[in-house]
């Protein structure tokens, strides 16, 4: 399961093993701010740039109805949790 920030360091959640270390990790929003994501603990996840932009592009073809391309197990969690999220905030309007 994917927990919100609860990784010190630079480590990631999504590829929790990394060689070399990265550079630099993320805060990525599970529900995206663009849809009404809140910025609060519970939404956010510690990522690389690789997997910070792997789940927006799975993300991206799930919200354009397209095929997905290859990804992680866990960034592909991440993606349908937000489309997830996405949806069910669209249909409380």
């Amino acid at each position: 399961m994917i927990t919100p920030l609860t990784l010190v360091g630079n480590q990631c959640e999504v590829h929790k093993y990394h060689w070399p270390v990265p550079l630099r990790t993320v805060k990525h929003h599970i529900h995206p701010q663009e849809f009404g994501g809140p910025t609060t603990p519970a939404n956010l996840v510690k990522v690389c740039d690789n997997g910070h932009y792997s789940i927006h592009t799975v993300l991206d073809a799930l919200l354009r109805g397209k095929t997905p391309p290859k990804s992680t197990r866990r960034e592909r969690q991440l993606a349908e949790l937000g489309f997830t999220m996405i949806q069910t905030a669209r249909g409380a309007r």
